[in-house]
């Protein structure tokens, strides 16, 4: 799902786990519930013929899941840590 829409591909998908925080929402994917095979359908029948714009989404999701905003969080991650085990460089 993260590599179709950075790549600008419409997608459509259930809404669990974190799906949501990814798509937020619908702003970015058609969702349907899980289990439900007519929602689905009808979630993929949006996504292919009512299609988000996949270039401001691709861009967002550089922006959020990109090389540099990966490693950006896993650096703050990695200093938060240190200083809550007091960690000295």
């Amino acid at each position: 799902m993260i590599e179709a829409l950075a790549a600008g591909l419409p997608v459509a998908c259930t809404d669990v786990g974190g799906v949501t925080d990814v798509t937020r929402g619908e702003a970015r994917a058609a969702l349907a519930p899980p289990w439900d095979d007519a929602a689905l359908c009808a979630a993929m029948e949006r996504a292919v013929f009512t299609p988000k714009d996949g270039r401001v989404i691709a861009g967002e999701m550089a922006e959020e899941y990109g090389v540099a905003a990966v490693a950006a969080k896993t650096m703050a991650l990695y200093e938060r840590l240190a200083r809550e085990k007091g960690v000295r460089e």
